[in-house]
């Protein structure tokens, strides 16, 4: 899944830019720590966030836009 590729890279990057490699045995959630402080947010996370946020202008769109028809159509 594209979730989980972006994931691996997300922790891969955030591995290098901590100095931490594989062998150190430090946990994933330790390395988001020491790199972004405890406010770090997963790319899951932050992805979920913008789909609600999509889904919430999607929402409020009137009837005749593109988004919203084609939203009420898997609804069925």
């Amino acid at each position: 899944e594209d979730t989980r590729k972006l994931l691996v890279f997300d922790h891969r990057c955030l591995r290098n830019i901590a100095g931490v490699c594989w062998d150190h045995r430090v946990s994933n959630c330790e390395v988001r720590r020491r790199v972004l402080g405890n406010d770090g947010k997963s790319v899951d996370e932050v992805m979920n966030l913008h789909r609600l946020r999509w889904l919430g202008h999607v929402l409020r769109m009137p009837e005749h836009r593109l988004p919203r028809p084609m939203r009420m159509q898997f609804r069925k």
